[in-house]
């Protein structure tokens, strides 16, 4: 059962019961080589018994790429979920999605429970396409992957003071907490930034947003030389040092997503409109910013109360 190189391409031959079955692609890995070896060997033994074989996720997303997603208008965005679904996914089979849900989860714990949902909802429907449509499961197991409790949308936002105290607390990752504060930028977009994509004082996301559209983020002077240090640490650094930070600043119910929100009350407090907000933080709709409407109307009632009073003399007879 040998895994061989063939000029440009893997090639993985499996001798069973006397016949010979073979599969190869270039754009294979060693490694994924071997995981298509041992998943033709399964195949190959379930035929055999007469039941079907273990899929894996891996398998799984393949197919729905090629079938499924052409079919729905925001690809980017579901692409983008399948990426941070991804290391949960790997090497797991289709029966193991309920155990993938729970690493998953436990993971963004710091994330929105909305943001988790629509993640959990794509694994929650490889596992049901698996067993529905593709017969691939011979038992609903994405009914077993349980989605957070859909509670009203908590937003907590940071002082400037505050967000300084997380920064000073966070020798390595500290320059992440400030870029998320004067930008709005995602975690997982931050992460992926270097010094190349800092451009005219403003940081170039391409058009891996939600809006598809291409985005310059312009830096407030504050994070301009902490923007001309990226990358600034991995994921794990940032992950560790900003639980200690929270703590040490008796931050505890901040996530590291709230910085985004800060973001948008400092730009609504700064006299700019809900569309300036939706542009900063790449909304792909006009609607997504309405959630800080609140904000612009507290300042707005402050602005009010400004306002010079006039008195109103009765007139006498």
């Amino acid at each position: 059962m040998p895994i061989e190189r063939r000029g440009e391409a893997w090639q993985v031959t499996v001798n069973w019961h006397g016949q010979r079955h073979r599969r190869s692609s270039r754009y294979w890995s060693r490694t994924q080589a071997s995981e298509v070896e041992r998943q033709l060997i399964n195949e190959l033994h379930a035929s055999s018994v007469g039941r079907q074989p273990d899929r894996t996720f891996n398998q799984a997303v393949e197919k729905w790429v090629a079938e499924e997603l052409p079919a729905i208008s925001d690809q980017a965005r579901e692409k983008s979920h399948l990426r941070a679904l991804a290391p949960f996914m790997e090497g797991k089979l289709l029966t193991e999605a309920p155990e993938v849900a729970a690493a998953a989860k436990k993971a963004w714990s710091d994330l929105s429970a909305g943001t988790v949902n629509r993640r959990l909802a794509i694994l929650r429907r490889l596992a049901n396409l698996a067993w529905k449509k593709w017969g691939w499961l011979d038992q609903p197991v994405g009914q077993r992957v349980s989605l957070l409790p859909n509670k009203h949308q908590r937003h907590a936002y940071a002082t400037a003071a505050q967000v300084e105290a997380l920064a000073r607390e966070m020798p390595r990752a500290g320059g992440y907490v400030l870029l998320a504060a004067y930008t709005g930028i995602r975690r997982g977009q931050l992460l992926r930034l270097t010094r190349a994509d800092v451009v005219d004082n403003c940081l170039n996301l391409g058009t891996e947003g939600k809006t598809g559209q291409p985005q310059l983020v312009p830096l407030h002077p504050r994070v301009r030389a902490v923007a001309r240090r990226l990358p600034i640490c991995t994921a794990q650094i940032l992950r560790d040092e900003w639980d200690d930070a929270r703590r040490t600043a008796k931050l505890g119910n901040l996530r590291f997503h709230d910085l985004r929100h800060t973001a948008a009350s400092w730009l609504l407090q700064s006299g700019a409109s809900l569309k300036h907000v939706s542009d900063l933080l790449g909304h792909s709709d006009l609607r997504m910013a309405q959630r800080y409407a609140h904000l612009q109307v507290a300042d707005l009632r402050r602005a009010v109360a400004r306002m010079p009073q006039t008195r109103h003399r009765r007139k006498t007879a």
